[in-house]
């Protein structure tokens, strides 16, 4: 798709692989040659796209089980630091739901 004709369809192809790098789906070799074909590519956003992965190669994802960790994290420190003080039924059942899950 990247040595295809229409330049919308490679942008997005470059795109998507990038994305799916990012996201430890397809991070083999083939991926990775496959985005810096998009380097000698035609057109520079293009190759200002490719250059960029390769220029940037810190992608840590965090994924949303992490995501969903820190917030129940954070919900138990807000009922602790609550604890003896006056919560709302509401409040309370918000925090206890955020806790377990």
């Amino acid at each position: 798709m990247l040595q295809d004709a229409n330049e919308d369809a490679s942008k997005r192809s470059l795109n998507v692989m990038i994305e799916l790098y990012k996201r430890h789906i397809w991070n083999d070799d083939k991926t990775v040659n496959a985005i810096w074909a998009g380097v000698e590519h035609a057109d520079p956003k293009i190759v200002a796209n490719a250059s960029k992965f390769f220029l940037i190669l810190d992608y840590d994802y965090q994924s949303e089980s992490d995501v969903d960790s820190d917030e129940a994290e954070d919900a138990a420190a807000l009922l602790k630091h609550h604890k003896g003080s006056k919560l709302t039924k509401a409040k309370k059942a918000y925090l206890e739901r955020a806790i377990k899950s």
